[in-house]
């Protein structure tokens, strides 16, 4: 997964990346900003990633397993 830096006068620039699984299909970065979880639909695991808001750097802290081939990640307001 590419990380991107937007600039000041919108531009991307590159800040790195990060491997998040096999066949990740979908993503979604938390309301918070604080976190990425990823669906990876090969291995059905999804992976959720702590992410510095300053650099927008991932590092893995829990993984969820025994999920039939998820393929979408969607935050919903209960």
């Amino acid at each position: 997964m590419a990380i991107f830096k937007v600039l000041s006068d919108g531009r991307l620039q590159r800040a790195g990346w990060s491997r998040p699984g096999k066949f990740p299909r979908h993503f979604a970065i938390t309301p918070d900003g604080k976190a990425v979880i990823v669906a990876n639909q090969d291995s059905g695991h999804i992976r959720v990633f702590a992410r510095d808001v300053e650099t927008g750097a991932l590092e893995m802290t829990e993984e969820i397993c025994q999920i039939p081939a998820p393929n979408y990640i969607r935050f919903v307001n209960v």
